[in-house]
């Protein structure tokens, strides 16, 4: 079994200087050019490296070192394949042979999908959050739908200004809205940017392309704590008593939907401090892998949590859950109409529909934040419960009107001139 190649600099005098490969077998010996030239502050000549080293100064790096890695490992194989029929080849065949073979793998352009799909079994061995990877697969998905309708296999340097503004014609054409159109493209470009960190492809044309599609925020509503104290004293049995009272415990929480659908009996513990003992819900969230620790005070929470043997009720899948919620909010009256913002293929239209037909699992995260924001519980101790991890991230979730924010600040010192009282000295 042959040794590795080695890779030298051809002639220590020029800089930069040319990388050559090196390889000797059954006492022959091969040298040949890698065609890649490097300054020589920027050559690892240690036996075990040999390689360019990592420079801001040299940001090629990762593309030359990964074509002398293709160098490597195609010697390697034919030597290999050689040596497995039994054949010993002139240092003239072999040469040859390897310039074939590397010149067959530099004609092929890095395949898109193929990388997208490795990086995401990557990310499933991880065990990453399954809402990212079902955000990878979506793009995935409309990537294989868009190569299919154009009959062309994606590559990394067909990923230029008019493929930006076809494949968004694409998507348009099939009425997506705005802001999942925008997240499918700044998906794709995080695997460019990964695609060029493991040095696969560099300089695509994707990431200095601008693209003219928002992302919109959404007409998405919470419930006052009116609206919550009405669901909690509905008198339901079954199916909707379980969707009541699991959909409440979100509202009292302001967790995940992934979070306090799944809460046990430990996640109950008793919390001391200052010589003050507090039941709290102990849980790390899912998502972000944040501990939240949240007091259980409120009488209703309590009374959920009792009746349901102190866990969550039976879990519900979200998008079941989501309808049986619409159905819980007729039965409520939540009535109100809402005038709602719609961004699709790039127009806009308005609807008004009942604040019923709105109702999610994820109101109830939002309906906790706002709630809270609205009592003046300081953002950053509201984020404590949340486990967000930037003021701008969570000020999304708070919907207050202006209108309401006027009455609400009305009573700040600003506003009324009162300056708050001090200490005598």
């Amino acid at each position: 079994m042959p040794k590795k190649p080695n890779f030298n600099l051809k002639n220590r005098t020029d800089d930069p200087a040319l990388i050559i490969l090196v390889f000797n077998f059954k006492g022959r010996r091969i040298v040949l050019s890698t065609g890649l030239t490097v300054p020589q502050k920027h050559w690892n000549d240690a036996k075990d490296v040999q390689r360019v080293r990592a420079s801001r100064d040299f940001p090629r790096h990762k593309a030359f070192n990964q074509r002398l890695n293709l160098f490597e490992s195609e010697a390697i194989r034919l030597w290999d394949e050689y040596n497995a029929q039994g054949i010993l080849p002139t240092a003239k065949e072999f040469k040859q042979a390897l310039i074939n073979s590397i010149e067959d793998i530099h004609e092929e352009a890095p395949r898109l999908l193929p990388f997208i799909q490795q990086v995401i079994e990557e990310r499933e061995g991880m065990n990453k959050p399954s809402g990212s990877i079902k955000v990878y697969k979506n793009c995935l998905k409309n990537l294989e739908a868009y190569q299919d309708k154009r009959k062309k296999k994606l590559n990394f340097d067909m990923l230029d200004s008019a493929f930006v503004n076809d494949f968004k014609s694409f998507l348009f054409a099939q009425n997506f809205a705005d802001s999942y159109v925008h997240k499918i493209f700044t998906t794709l470009k995080m695997f460019v940017r990964m695609a060029e960190d493991r040095g696969v492809y560099e300089n695509c044309n994707l990431l200095k392309t601008k693209l003219d599609v928002q992302k919109r925020g959404k007409d998405n509503i919470y419930l006052t704590e009116a609206e919550i104290e009405t669901l909690f004293k509905l008198e339901l049995t079954g199916k909707l008593a379980n969707v009541r009272d699991l959909f409440l415990i979100g509202c009292f929480t302001g967790l995940r939907f992934s979070d306090y659908s799944i809460i046990k009996q430990e996640n109950i513990q008793p919390i001391e401090h200052g010589g003050k003992e507090v039941e709290c819900l102990v849980i790390t969230t899912q998502k972000t892998k944040q501990k939240v620790v949240l007091p259980i005070v409120n009488p209703m929470l309590l009374a959920i949590l009792e009746r349901n043997n102190w866990e969550a009720p039976r879990k519900i899948s979200n998008q079941k859950l989501n309808d049986y919620l619409k159905e819980l909010g007729q039965i409520a009256g939540f009535t109100q109409e809402i005038e709602v913002n719609e961004y699709k293929a790039g127009g806009h239209q308005k609807r008004t529909c009942q604040k019923w037909e709105l109702m999610t699992t994820h109101t109830a995260r939002r309906s906790f934040a706002t709630n809270a924001y609205k009592r003046g519980l300081p953002a950053g101790d509201i984020m404590k419960f949340t486990g967000h991890t930037t003021v701008a991230s969570f000020m999304k979730y708070i919907k207050v009107t202006t209108e309401e924010a006027a009455v609400i600040l009305s009573e700040h010192e600003f506003f009324t001139g009162k300056t708050p009282l001090r200490a005598v000295k």
